[in-house]
């Protein structure tokens, strides 16, 4: 459903949207920092748990996974950072919290070049990593997509999975790193909770979000 009430928000209108709303860019609505979230399910959303966003105010997730078109266009790496090419994997300090999805894509694109193994004797890059292919994702005109947090991952999960809407598969990529050598992933066809982490050459899906 689309609510056509304009709002005053930063000093300007845009349109009023609610949760699980198709998005201006065609995706889903799945978080609407005016209202918040029930984070710790005590039935109650207190004000640490809303008004997360310093820009925006909300989220919105791409239609369907990101398909690169190839013969197995679902499946991404995350990639590893070094200092240099024969240097050791690194961490580059991505955030968990809630919010922080985008920041984390800019940190991690701006710590580039990614090695597609830990192994020191194998140089080997790509631009196929998820974080890059979520800045560099456009839909609908709209281009300024990036990789979920763990926390936004979740509430991907939440909002929109456990409504039967989204389109999710198996398991997908956050933008926290865990280790140098791991990031946490949500693991979409287990119903409980789960945090989980994955190799950074494990191969996951990748689903963008943007903020407005």
């Amino acid at each position: 459903m689309f609510v056509s009430c304009p709002q005053a928000i930063d000093g300007g209108l845009t349109d009023s949207y609610e949760v699980r709303d198709e998005g201006p860019a065609g995706g889903l609505i799945f978080y609407d920092d005016n209202l918040g979230y029930d984070f710790d399910g005590n039935d109650e959303i207190e004000n640490n748990e809303k008004n997360l966003l310093s820009e925006y105010r909300y989220l919105e997730a791409a239609p369907s996974d990101y398909n690169d078109g190839t013969d197995n266009p679902y499946y991404h790496i995350f990639g590893y950072t070094r200092d240099n090419p024969s240097g050791s994997s690194q961490i580059v300090g991505t955030s968990s919290d809630f919010g922080s999805g985008k920041s984390n894509t800019s940190l991690l694109i701006s710590s580039a070049p990614f090695y597609t193994t830990n192994s020191t004797s194998n140089s080997t890059t790509t631009n196929s990593y998820a974080a890059k292919l979520c800045d560099s994702f456009s839909y609908n005109s709209y281009n300024d997509w990036f990789l979920p947090s763990e926390q936004e991952l979740n509430l991907l999960y939440l909002n929109l999975h456990k409504k039967d809407l989204g389109d999710f598969h198996g398991v997908y990529w956050s933008s926290t790193e865990a280790t140098v050598n791991t990031v946490y992933v949500r693991i979409f066809t287990l119903d409980e909770d789960n945090l989980f982490t994955r190799d950074r050459d494990d191969t996951n899906r990748v689903r963008p979000i943007r903020a407005f």
